[in-house]
């Protein structure tokens, strides 16, 4: 079998962890001869991760579609794997359907069901009431037509898959509310690398350090556990906050944190799935505050795996898969 997964990036964010261990697994399949990944240019395969049965090609969007015909004429491609639309649209994935090839999608967000792709404002997080039906009366306060009219095409070419891989039930229950593959879909719990997200670390664990790790957007309660923190300090003043996040959302944050008055708290910028696995075995506790209707949410399954307790919102599938 060759197959081909179309995703805009390699390494970013919890859709790519996702991705690279999913890949690991399939070029280690017998059964799956070539394995290629179509994704936005500047992207590389880890290194030390190469294999002789998996082929990057980097790809500008507006090409996308003319790339996949072309490997599919000149490889055989048995099955086109989409992820993720996210600066790289759905041409490469229509494309495909056109010319016979049986095409499956992988949800790791909600964006075929709402303009804004979070069934919400994220920058707006705090103050807008999460939705569960897409209708273009709403959607207009948050994304606009254009965005409704992309996102509707993208809708269709999603309901034109032969199948879906949702993550949880809920998932699965908003893709049916919508029309979109009812009935076609495939619960796969989310899936982390356990060779990695392990416990057992001969670090002690700092009895006082909360960890958050994500990004700062505010679609992800930092505002909230801030909040809280300006509290937990006065009743804990050893305890200490480490953000682990890359810069989206920074500069709010840190005047939060200023204007609140916070001690002890900390930003990490992003590090490597190694040093992560270590903070996440040196904390006390790690919290996920999500304020949208989380899809997934790799932190709380990293830790749990880290034998780190978590503290986790009630949002979206976070009750179904924590539990």
């Amino acid at each position: 079998m060759r197959i081909l997964i179309q995703n805009p990036y390699v390494q970013r964010g919890g859709a790519e962890s996702r991705l690279r261990s999913l890949i690991r697994h399939l070029v280690r399949e017998p059964k799956v001869r070539e394995l290629h990944l179509m994704c936005v240019p500047g992207q590389s395969w880890p290194a030390d991760e190469e294999h002789p049965r998996l082929t990057v090609h980097p790809v500008e969007p507006a090409k996308i579609a003319r790339w996949t015909e072309d490997l599919i004429h000149e490889r055989g491609i048995d099955l086109l794997q989409f992820h993720n639309e996210i600066e790289i649209g759905c041409a490469g994935l229509a494309r495909a359907q056109a010319m016979g090839v049986p095409t499956v999608w992988v949800a790791h967000d909600y964006w075929p069901l709402c303009g804004w792709r979070f069934l919400m404002d994220v920058f707006r997080a705090e103050s807008v009431e999460r939705c569960e039906r897409v209708e273009a009366e709403r959607c207009l306060a948050c994304v606009g037509p254009e965005q409704i009219e992309k996102t509707r095409r993208a809708r269709a070419v999603i309901e034109a898959c032969d199948a879906g891989v949702v993550p949880s039930s809920r998932v699965a229950e908003l893709l049916e509310i919508n029309g979109v593959l009812a009935g076609r879909t495939r619960l796969v719990e989310p899936w982390i690398d356990l060779d990695l997200f392990a416990s057992g670390s001969r670090r002690p664990r700092n009895p006082w350090r909360v960890l958050f790790a994500g990004n700062l957007l505010p679609h992800k309660g930092v505002g909230v556990l801030l909040d809280a923190w300006s509290r937990i300090q006065r009743w804990l003043p050893a305890a200490e906050l480490l953000l682990v996040a890359d810069g989206r959302g920074a500069e709010e944050v840190h005047a939060r944190i200023r204007r609140l008055g916070l001690r002890r708290v900390q930003h990490h910028p992003v590090v490597s799935q190694e040093r992560l696995a270590d903070l996440y075995r040196s904390a006390r506790v790690t919290v996920f505050p999500s304020l949208w209707d989380e899809v997934i949410g790799l932190v709380w399954a990293e830790s749990l795996a880290c034998g780190t307790p978590v503290v986790a919102s009630e949002t979206g599938s976070i009750p179904e898969l924590l539990g």
